[in-house]
């Protein structure tokens, strides 16, 4: 599992990258050790199998609903569910448009959009 540390590590090492890079080993990768760092959000990922109503505490990769696909949603229980978008650095507002669908989608007012600068 990761750490603040090893995860500052690796962010110092990859951040070039991690500008033009969000799929495959780019900046999604990192946003998803970062959600499984027991020092930040310790959450686990999901398995499909899983109904909606039973998830606690864990995230979904590539999520869709209604032909839109979020980067990530994250359960925080039933109740509280937040889809994520993830943009590498200088592709903010294509990011803002997809937020803004998800949360339509999922009928959420909450959202996270990353926005990763070196």
């Amino acid at each position: 599992m990761h750490t603040k540390k090893s995860l500052s590590d690796l962010w110092n090492k990859e951040n070039a990258a991690y500008q033009t890079q969000e799929i495959g080993s780019g900046v999604q990768l990192f946003v998803k050790k970062l959600l499984q760092c027991a020092e930040i959000l310790n959450l686990s990922e999901g398995n499909l199998s899983t109904k909606d109503e039973n998830r606690t505490n864990e995230f979904l990769e590539e999520k869709a609903k209604k032909s839109k696909r979020a980067d990530v949603i994250i359960y925080v229980d039933n109740q509280i569910v937040i889809p994520m978008e993830i943009e590498r650095f200088g592709n903010i507002e294509v990011g803002e448009k997809q937020l803004f669908q998800y949360q339509l989608v999922w009928d959420k007012k909450t959202g996270i959009l990353t926005k990763f600068v070196s």
